[in-house]
């Protein structure tokens, strides 16, 4: 069996922006996060973030959503992300360490500790 990762800070390698399809149709784009895990070799990408909503913690991806001056959205989550991270840009993610926790107590899946 592989091992799987534990949750730790892993620094952002890079950063790319994938355009998402469904059914032959463009859904959106998500942000995807290159990361070296302290424990892995390989780098590891990240498109989901958790949020503490009331008591329960919510997964939700990197979607893209630019407001009417094609700024991200303020209260999206990658908005939250960058204030997380203290970046002004997606760009300035690169070079940051981050916070990994597991998806939830039935998946060996990290995502971006977001809270």
């Amino acid at each position: 069996e592989v091992p799987h990762l534990k949750p730790a800070d892993v620094l952002v390698q890079g950063i790319r922006i994938d355009e998402k399809m469904k059914n032959g149709k463009r859904v959106g784009d998500i942000l995807v996060l290159i990361c070296k895990h302290p424990d892995r070799n390989e780098t590891i990408e990240f498109t989901q973030i958790a949020f503490i909503k009331g008591t329960n913690v919510s997964i939700t991806g990197l979607w893209i959503n630019l407001d009417e001056d094609n700024n991200i959205r303020k209260g999206s989550p990658v908005h939250k992300l960058l204030e997380i991270a203290h970046c002004e840009t997606i760009k300035d993610l690169t070079g940051k360490k981050l916070p990994t926790t597991k998806q939830s107590e039935d998946s060996v899946y990290l995502c971006i500790k977001g809270y």
